[in-house]
């Protein structure tokens, strides 16, 4: 995830029957990370370098690095190894970083106030405004006894059950994307009439609520 650290292990192997000398690692982390820890290297912005004089023949020695970062995407890591006998090896990895979901909701009315009788709508906004997608958005309409649901217009099929309008789920809501729900309803009673929107997901899993307020006449 991103805001998290990942681990990575670099080992360096002498294959050979000969010493190798003045050994330098170079890992080149990806632009949009940033180095956290690198033990034993000298590090400059995105660059950490390791050297050793000497490689024996069968000698294993492994370095440890930590990124992070803070942008989602797939980013890849590349380590190039050189020494003083020529030989140049390269090696890389690369990291899906994820980001999260993040829904926003609002919810008003287009009449307020009304009269016993009258009809007024209310739209509920979600978007997402996070990172990455999200699966199995419902979003619930109570309303109480003052105002009564007729019915829906929106981007998502619902049914009206009594006080209760309930939309069907909405997989892969995007970054970015919005839905419009609309659900039409009529004035029953006097009163301040306080309409509950939620909405739930599944990186939601206590819902959030919006409340809009209606004085009937």
């Amino acid at each position: 995830m991103i805001g998290q650290n990942a681990d990575y292990q670099i080992t360096v192997t002498n294959t050979g029957d000969k010493p190798l000398t003045q050994v330098v690692i170079t890992d080149c982390a990806p632009r949009a990370t940033s180095i956290v820890t690198a033990n034993g290297a000298k590090i400059s912005g995105n660059q950490a370098v390791w050297r050793m004089k000497q490689l024996n023949p069968g000698e294993k020695v492994s370095f440890s690095l930590t990124l992070t970062t803070c942008i989602p995407g797939c980013y890849t890591n590349r380590v190039t190894l050189n020494n003083c006998q020529g030989c140049v090896e390269k090696a890389e990895v690369s990291t899906r970083w994820k980001g999260r979901p993040a829904l926003t909701m609002c919810v008003k009315d287009t009449k307020d106030p009304i009269c016993i009788g009258e009809p007024t709508t209310y739209c509920i906004e979600v978007q997402n405004q996070g990172s990455e997608p999200d699966d199995n958005v419902v979003v619930v309409v109570r309303f109480p006894p003052e105002v009564v649901p007729e019915s829906i217009s929106s981007d998502v099929a619902g049914t009206i059950s009594g006080q209760i309008v309930t939309f069907e789920p909405y997989n892969h809501f995007y970054p970015r994307q919005k839905l419009n729900y609309r659900v039409n309803a009529r004035a029953k009673a006097s009163g301040d009439a306080r309409i509950h929107a939620e909405v739930s997901s599944d990186s939601i899993k206590t819902p959030i609520i919006q409340q809009e307020s209606t004085i009937v006449n």
